[in-house]
């Protein structure tokens, strides 16, 4: 019997048990999702790290079983290193790593059967189609979102907050981005439904290719997000809060007039009516309402305070 026909052979009741988890029907009752947590790439890992402690706080605090997956690196070892010492420095005890090279690997109970327990799993950065091409449609995948169905929290950074979108965005430089056919797109994990994650946003100055997204798929939500700064999905909820450092771009083009249905590819598109939010910690929007909601913020001895009442932005 092949892995494939192993895992299609696994009941719902089986995967929770190989998990460590109740059945479904029993945790689910008054249990929501876990959160998600997409970050934009390079978060702190060895100073104030408000991004990975806020990754923590969804969960269990320093109490959370973490599983960190490498997939998307072609340094894991690298990775480990860096994520070892900022969840060790967090006071994080229980984490463990896992990277998955092929897509075999990736069918083996004994390689998702570590996700067992797990309270958080993270999507370290690297090339994001290194994540769909090995994990999608995959038994470690499926034990994954069973997981996260059951209230564990999955986040991912750069690569791994790309995945995280209904739609993610694999390439296409910013100097060409708003030429037609120059930004490539895929099927992310779907973690959130009609958005694009897009990561490292100004600092390589992508609101073009976020713009091209948004004009040949006005239904999708663009959100960019600055290095070392994320959003985070609250108990799988259609709001999101923006942490850490940077900033998060938000384009709507459900009213975006664009000539991307007239010209030739390698041309330069035109848009107009396409609305841009730009928000800061603490702020929150609504992805279904698309509204936005700033944070209010009091001037505290020259240092800005985010309050926990917010106003809605004019």
């Amino acid at each position: 019997m092949t892995l494939l026909q192993k895992f299609m052979a696994v009941s719902v009741f089986g995967l929770n048990a190989l998990l460590g988890r109740e059945t479904a029907a029993g945790l689910r009752q008054g249990h929501a999702p876990g959160s998600i947590v997409a970050i934009g790439g390079n978060e702190d890992k060895t100073s104030d790290m408000t991004v990975l402690k806020a990754l923590t706080t969804e969960a269990k605090g320093i109490g959370s079983r973490i599983v960190v997956v490498t997939t998307a690196s072609t340094e894991p070892d690298k990775r480990q290193q860096e994520y070892s010492r900022a969840f060790t420095a967090l006071g994080v005890e229980d984490f463990t790593f896992i990277y998955i090279d092929n897509r075999d690997q990736a069918f083996d109970p004994h390689v998702y059967k570590k996700l067992s327990g797990a309270d958080i799993i993270f999507f370290s950065g690297g090339d994001q189609l290194r994540l769909t091409a090995l994990l999608a449609g995959t038994p470690f995948l499926s034990a994954v979102r069973q997981l996260h169905k059951d209230g564990a929290v999955v986040g991912g950074t750069s690569a791994g907050g790309a995945v995280l979108s209904d739609l993610m965005v694999y390439g296409g430089q910013s100097g060409q981005a708003a030429k037609k056919g120059e930004v490539l797109l895929t099927g992310g994990f779907r973690f959130v439904d009609r958005v694009a994650f897009d990561t490292h946003f100004l600092n390589r100055e992508r609101l073009p290719r976020l713009l091209n997204i948004v004009a040949s798929n006005p239904e999708i939500l663009g959100i960019g997000m600055d290095e070392d700064t994320g959003v985070i999905f609250h108990d799988g909820g259609d709001t999101f809060e923006v942490v850490g450092s940077g900033k998060v771009t938000v384009v709507d083009g459900i009213r975006i007039q664009s000539n991307f249905h007239t010209i030739e590819r390698g041309e330069a598109a035109h848009y107009r009516n396409a609305v841009v939010y730009t928000l800061s910690a603490g702020d929150r929007f609504n992805i279904k309402a698309k509204t936005p909601i700033r944070a209010t913020r009091h001037v505290v001895h020259g240092a800005v305070r985010v309050l926990n009442q917010p106003d809605r932005i004019p």
